[in-house]
C-alpha cells in the first residue's frame, strides 16, 4: 500500500496543478496578464452585442497561461513534472544497475 501511495502521489500533484491552471486561468478572475493575454469577459460592447467579450476558446491553454493566475500553477507543473521524471529516471537507472550486478531481490 505504501509503495502504491509513493507512486500515485506524484501523478496526483501533476493533475492538481493542471486543474489549477484550467481553473485560475479563467477570464472572469481578475488577473495580471503577460504575453499579450486578455482578462475579463464583460464589457460595454461585446463581440455578440450582449456585453460578453469572448475572444478565446474554453480549452485554449495558451490564453489561460497568458494570465498570471494560470501561469503560476503552470510553472509549478513544469518544475514538479521535470523533477518527477528525473527522480524516476534515477530510480530506474539505479535498479537497472543493481540488477546487472546479480541482485535477484530487486
Amino acid at each position: 500500500l505504501a509503495a502504491m501511495l509513493v507512486h500515485t502521489v506524484p501523478v496526483g500533484i501533476v493533475v492538481h496543478l493542471l486543474v489549477a491552471v484550467y481553473m485560475y486561468g479563467e477570464r472572469d478572475l481578475p488577473s495580471y496578464t503577460h504575453m499579450g493575454g486578455e482578462t475579463g469577459k464583460w464589457g460595454p460592447n461585446g463581440d455578440d452585442g450582449t456585453g460578453v467579450q469572448v475572444t478565446d476558446h474554453q480549452f485554449d491553454v495558451r490564453e489561460r497561461i497568458a494570465r498570471l493566475n494560470g501561469f503560476i500553477p503552470f510553472v509549478g507543473f513544469i518544475v514538479c513534472g521535470t523533477s518527477f521524471v528525473i527522480a524516476y529516471a534515477a530510480l530506474f537507472y539505479s535498479k537497472f544497475k543493481q540488477k546487472g550486478e546479480g541482485d535477484d531481490n530487486i
